[in-house]
């Protein structure tokens, strides 16, 4: 079982840490202290864990844990030596603090160089192809790097896993996640734009190349504009399931025709730095503070699988808030790491299995 030290603003008292060094316990730390990170280690707390609290802002995540009841730590991502200190004796860091494309690289490297499994609540491409670049590295160290431990990929890969067992030779996987309703946080709405800046890519014949033909698709709420993304939950599908030819969409309010003048114009306005946290489908008009409650949004995605004949099977998955389950799966998927274990890189479903998050409360299923 995983157990906190009790460090305050990153005060390691020695015969704790020197216990941790020798594995005689197991600390747990959630990085970043906005809605995902306190909904992260609230449901670690829930779940019997101790975690401790770390972030860049040492106001803010002294005022987050103090709410919660848990220790602290603070370092800045651009200190080294730093983030050094905040992981000394630490086992498993869960990183929340998006963008991921500017946390992620950072904390890797230093699990790395401190012996730290790492996992993150990622949807971004890159930070998946950083991560595999580490995969050696990772094993030589003997630790774990789980990047998209959140329901950006688990649920995909769940989804992806069902349909696959009915059919028997699956040719291409195309993955839809719907929009929802709600308020995001101003975490994901900066992701939301990464993936749109970064235009879309596909998998073919196992190899990625640039793919940016804005799609319909008829999904159980209607016929939806998809705007094809270079997503985190694309790459390990086509990692996890070994299928060849694999696309990835986020779904728009737009009209086909409308999406296909305007996705252009507002990824070069977000490339520019003309247009900031919104997304094609949201305005920016009124930006949530990080920390506060977003409304919910629901976490909706549909997936088809196609054979070689052209026979198709296709299934939706629909759940509760993305960040509650977000929360879930990665708790559990560091509760399903073992020191000495599991060394390399891993996408979420490779650790959760196929069924877990199809068996989670309030996450349902349909076969169309």
């Amino acid at each position: 079982m995983l157990h906190s030290v009790s460090v305050i603003g990153g005060d390691i008292p020695a015969d704790a840490a020197d216990a941790a060094d020798g594995r005689g316990t197991h600390i747990l730390m959630v990085y970043g202290c906005g809605s995902a990170g306190t909904r992260t280690a609230g449901h670690a707390l829930k779940s019997g864990l101790d975690p401790v609290l770390g972030g860049r802002d040492r106001g803010k995540t002294a005022a987050e844990a103090t709410s919660l009841g848990v220790p602290w730590r603070s370092a800045q991502l651009t200190d080294p030596a730093g983030v050094d200190i905040l992981l000394k004796g630490v086992d498993i860091l869960i990183n929340t603090a998006g963008p991921f494309t500017g946390t992620a690289g950072p904390l890797m490297r230093a699990c790395l160089r401190n012996r730290c499994h790492y996992l993150d609540l990622s949807n971004e491409i890159a930070v998946f192809r950083d991560a595999w670049i580490l995969a050696s590295a990772a094993r030589e160290a003997g630790i774990s790097i789980i990047p998209g431990a959140g329901a950006g990929t688990a649920a995909a890969e769940a989804l992806a896993a069902h349909v696959l067992t009915k059919i028997l030779t699956p040719d291409s996987l195309v993955i839809v996640r719907s929009s929802g309703t709600g308020v995001r946080t101003l975490g994901v709405r900066k992701t939301t734009m990464d993936l749109l800046s970064a235009g879309g890519i596909r998998y073919r014949n196992g190899e990625e190349e640039k793919f940016n033909k804005i799609s319909a698709f008829d999904l159980p709420e209607g016929r939806r504009t998809a705007v094809p993304v270079a997503s985190g939950d694309l790459f390990a599908t086509a990692h996890s399931t070994g299928v060849p030819h694999v696309s990835a969409y986020f779904t728009t309010g737009m009209h086909r025709l409308a999406a296909k003048a305007a996705v252009p114009v507002m990824r070069r306005l977000i490339n520019t730095g003309l247009v900031r946290a919104s997304a094609p489908h949201q305005p920016a008009a009124a930006p949530l503070q990080p920390g506060k409650e977003p409304a919910v949004v629901s976490t909706q995605i549909w997936v088809q699988a196609t054979d070689h004949s052209g026979a198709k099977v296709t299934s939706y998955l629909q759940a509760g808030r993305g960040a509650d389950l977000s929360a879930v799966t990665a708790v559990e998927a560091a509760r399903r790491i073992r020191p000495g274990t599991n060394p390399g890189v891993f996408t979420a479903g490779e650790i959760l299995g196929p069924g877990y998050v199809p068996g989670l409360p309030g996450v349902h299923i349909t076969d169309l």
